[in-house]
């Protein structure tokens, strides 16, 4: 499991030597934690992008709340015909914006901006 908080980059992967004539899924696992009432209105977070490379794979993925569950996506052959592959989360464009102080407290109450529990990279 990994996340990230206010940083640009989100959770990424590079996977290098592909067969680039291979088609390729990718598999993830997916939750949002709950908070405390109290951190609750702070907690916007519930969904983040996803990209192999810089070719979206899906936007606005809403993560389930407290039960994990699977999304799997195909990688554009395109993608992968060089051998290398790098996946790549990023937050929804509300998520830790703002002023300083805010984001600090968001941060501090537990806020994550991109998450991932389990990916796994699937040759087909």
């Amino acid at each position: 499991m990994h996340f990230t908080q206010n940083e640009d980059l989100g959770v990424s992967l590079f996977y290098p030597d592909l067969d680039p004539n291979a088609s390729y899924s990718i598999r993830f696992t997916f939750v949002r934690p709950w908070f405390q009432e109290r951190y609750a209105s702070r907690m916007n977070q519930k969904s983040q992008k996803i990209y192999a490379d810089d070719i979206v794979l899906a936007e606005n993925v809403e993560l389930p709340l407290q039960m994990s569950d699977f999304f799997t996506y195909r990688i554009p052959r395109l993608v992968t015909k060089d051998g290398e592959l790098t996946i790549r989360l990023k937050r929804a464009p509300d998520v830790a914006r703002g002023e300083r102080i805010s984001v600090e407290q968001w941060r501090n109450s537990g806020g994550w901006g991109t998450i991932a529990s389990e990916v796994w990279l699937l040759k087909e």
